[in-house]
């Protein structure tokens, strides 16, 4: 019984979803797209060493029929 609540409340303060901005080995890149209901998002990314990569993220928001263009820089605390 403690073990099943236990469960409980910590799913509950657990996060749904997690999102990772990867960094990956040197001289590495990387294309990532995701699309749902909501948005379409698109990043390439550019790793000059293993412990950081830089790139270009390009999102379209259905709903308000909209671009936003953004420049990401990602930084590796531990591998």
């Amino acid at each position: 019984m403690r073990f099943s609540i236990a469960a409980v409340i910590l799913a509950s303060v657990l996060p749904l979803t997690a999102d990772a901005r990867p960094v990956s080995y040197p001289d590495g890149r990387m294309l990532m797209t995701m699309h749902d209901h909501m948005e379409y998002s698109n990043m390439l990314s550019y790793s000059p060493t293993a412990h950081y990569a830089v790139g270009v993220r390009s999102d379209y928001m259905r709903e308000d029929k909209d671009w936003l263009h953004t420049v990401t820089y990602n930084r590796l605390l531990k591998r």
